[in-house]
């Protein structure tokens, strides 16, 4: 705006009558520009060099305008999906959650961008799943609930927790629909104490293997993995 104070008088008081006509004044690194275009406009900016482009006829910071002038708009369009924190007391929380909304987009922009993913992302892979898998990766299988310490099954080992619930890049997840039989309690000849195979609710997104979630899903990769 041209009225903020502290703005030199010859941008402020500037009345640019022919088309391509600018004032540009200096002070270090901060530059204010006034200049005519369609209509007459004013710039401040402590990123841009002084001076014309010869093709254009236009300040370079008039041109560094319009080629990032999106950047801002296009951040809070993408971060304004999937809003992370809550309203709270505390205003620190909200620069915090800011932040970290802030990395989580920039790293969505340099996905997409990225060539030869490893290992390469499903059909239809987007923002929404981009930020699960996200979250997944920093919970590393960390829960809240407590293991409760009863007396063991002889048939399957469940005194092996799984340490992390993502081993590189496999991932646990629940399965959509029933329960599946478990690869690794099938190889292992397990049954239920009724002689039923051994069912779960989990399997490994890379893998697309059954398994379940405690003792078998680390067994199941530490030996493959290791082959």
């Amino acid at each position: 705006m041209a009225n903020r104070k502290g703005l030199p008088e010859a941008v402020k008081k500037a009345k640019l009558k022919k088309q391509f006509d600018i004032i540009q004044v200096q002070k270090g690194n901060l530059i204010a520009t006034a200049f005519k275009d369609k209509r007459q406009i004013t710039f401040l900016s402590t990123a841009s060099q002084p001076g014309v482009c010869e093709n254009t006829r236009k300040p370079f910071v008039n041109l560094d305008y319009n080629a990032h002038m999106g950047g801002v708009d296009k951040f809070d369009q993408l971060s304004s999906y999937y809003p992370i924190g809550r309203p709270g007391k505390k205003w620190w929380r909200y620069i915090l959650w800011y932040v970290i909304n802030l990395a989580v987009v920039n790293a969505w922009i340099l996905f997409q961008r990225t060539d030869g993913k490893v290992p390469p992302p499903p059909k239809g892979y987007d923002h929404l799943r981009f930020r699960m898998d996200i979250a997944d990766q920093l919970k590393a299988g960390f829960t809240s609930r407590k293991h409760r310490v009863g007396r063991k099954s002889k048939k399957c080992n469940r005194s092996v927790l799984v340490a992390a619930e993502s081993i590189k890049h496999h991932h646990l997840e629940k399965i959509e629909g029933r329960k599946k039989m478990c690869r690794e309690c099938s190889m292992q000849k397990r049954k239920t104490p009724k002689g039923y195979p051994i069912e779960t609710s989990y399997k490994c997104k890379f893998c697309d293997i059954p398994l379940c979630r405690v003792g078998c899903f680390a067994a199941f990769h530490d030996r493959n993995l290791s082959d």
